[in-house]
């Protein structure tokens, strides 16, 4: 994470706050989109989507967020709410200050969905029409 790598959709992630003398464990609750938390009960280990956490509603402080495998990500919301480390401010058309977890390389890998593509399938009905329009004009002319 922070030497570059991006969040795994793998991996489970915990956020820590820096509480006088060591870190102690947030714990989260879900919000209404995939990949979205803010402190509340409950949750402990969070899950990215595309290789990205958002984290809301947390106070200034320092953090890190921990994988499984024990990679740290540290950073800082300052008082002015402005942040340090890696991570990426993200100000939805609200205007409300978000932050999440974002590494150099972002890995998209999607679960569960069942991604078409369109333009493969256009072609090869566009394929199948014309050899069918070539075979009846070819059937049309031997029975003349």
């Amino acid at each position: 994470m922070s030497d570059g790598n991006a969040l795994s959709t793998e991996n489970h992630y915990r956020l820590y706050k820096y509480d006088e003398n060591d870190y102690e464990l947030v714990t989260m609750e879900k919000g209404d989109e995939v990949a979205r938390y803010n402190p509340g009960r409950g949750i402990e280990n969070m899950k990215p989507i595309k290789g990205r956490l958002y984290l809301t509603d947390l106070e200034p402080g320092n953090y890190k967020v921990v994988d499984d495998n024990n990679s740290e990500l540290v950073f800082t919301i300052n008082d002015d709410l402005t942040l340090s480390g890696h991570v990426k401010e993200y100000i939805p058309s609200s205007n409300k200050i978000e932050a999440n977890g974002e590494a150099k390389l972002l890995i998209s890998i999607q679960t569960g969905i069942k991604k078409m593509n369109y333009m493969l399938i256009a072609i090869s009905l566009i394929t199948v029409l014309s050899v069918m329009l070539v075979i009846k004009k070819k059937s049309q002319n031997n029975s003349i």
